[in-house]
């Protein structure tokens, strides 16, 4: 998602939304409208599930690779 248009007076956002497939091909887009909030939000920490991955040679050697980055910045909209 990237903001197209910024409101000041409302907090309105109008977002482009672009999905791509593991292919890089484009599955969808559009544009979205959105209120962003007038005060921080603040949610309680919760506690995540315990995720584990089977035990597959493929998914060692990527996440042996991935120790040494840095985290990454990642934001999910549901």
């Amino acid at each position: 998602m990237t903001v197209v248009e910024k409101r000041a007076d409302t907090g309105d956002l109008k977002l482009a939304c672009l999905c791509v497939n593991q292919d890089g091909k484009e599955v969808i887009t559009g544009t979205a409208e959105v209120r962003a909030p007038t005060e921080k939000v603040r949610r309680p920490r919760a506690e995540l599930p315990d995720v584990r991955l089977a035990k597959h040679e493929r998914f060692h050697a990527l996440l042996a690779r991935a120790q040494s980055l840095p985290p990454l910045p990642t934001a999910v909209a549901h």
